[in-house]
């Protein structure tokens, strides 16, 4: 569904996270992955991971060709807890 080959080992999607410092303003975390060509995607976040409806935080088309998307999001509260999903369209 991926756009990954059950076949290849190698053949995955693999996301990427990294915490960004911003002196003077709210931390944030980088999220990048490479697109599948015919593939468009939606990270969503909820609070729980049960949740009925999950909320999209960011959005991307349908890709003509594989390429590394990138999504810079605001870092949760240390207090409270964020799950992200990466959904396939």
């Amino acid at each position: 569904m991926s756009g990954t080959s059950p076949r290849d080992g190698s053949s995955r999607l693999r996301l990427q996270v990294n915490l960004q410092a911003n002196p003077g303003a709210q931390p944030t975390m980088l999220l990048s992955f490479v697109s599948a060509e015919g593939r468009g995607y939606v990270i969503e976040s909820s609070a729980v991971l049960d949740a009925p409806r999950w909320q999209p935080v960011a959005e991307f088309p349908t890709a003509t060709r594989a390429s590394e998307l990138k999504a810079n999001l605001p870092l949760p509260s240390i207090t409270a807890a964020s799950f992200y999903r990466i959904r396939v369209r």
